[in-house]
């Protein structure tokens, strides 16, 4: 399955694995991601090949007390406004769930959902992959 395009996507260019997200309005950049959640269609359950990043991104909110975290949930394009922004929203709360149980403060995390905004639709469901995910962004 190709990725979404270029415009669409940023690659850290050192030849480690390429993160996908879809740009809205320049809100972040690929300095300001520390990692990417992604989910199965219509889930919110964080699968345990997520956990050593979760914890990864723990340990460093540790080091420094002072960071916090923004993390911002997508949805694909399949479901109606309302429903994708509360799952979009279920998918942030089940990452900030596992930085307080690594040990991270409610007040060190900030949730949001995009649902399926910045989504491209009618792509068929093996498409949008990239879009049911959270992206942890460093604030």
């Amino acid at each position: 399955m190709p990725p979404p395009s270029a415009d669409q996507t940023l690659s850290s260019g050192d030849g480690a694995e390429t993160v996908y997200f879809r740009l809205r309005d320049g809100d972040y950049t690929q300095k300001d991601l520390l990692g990417q959640v992604f989910f199965s269609f219509d889930g919110s359950s964080i699968g345990a090949d997520d956990l050593p990043l979760i914890r990864s991104i723990a340990t460093t909110l540790r080091e420094f007390p002072d960071r916090t975290v923004m993390l911002v949930g997508y949805c694909d394009w399949y479901g109606d406004e309302a429903y994708n922004l509360a799952l979009g929203q279920r998918r942030a709360d089940a990452v900030a769930r596992m930085l307080q149980r690594e040990g991270i403060g409610v007040e060190r995390i900030q949730t949001q959902s995009r649902g399926a905004h910045d989504s491209p639709i009618d792509l068929p469901k093996h498409e949008t992959r990239y879009d049911r995910r959270v992206d942890i962004l460093r604030r």
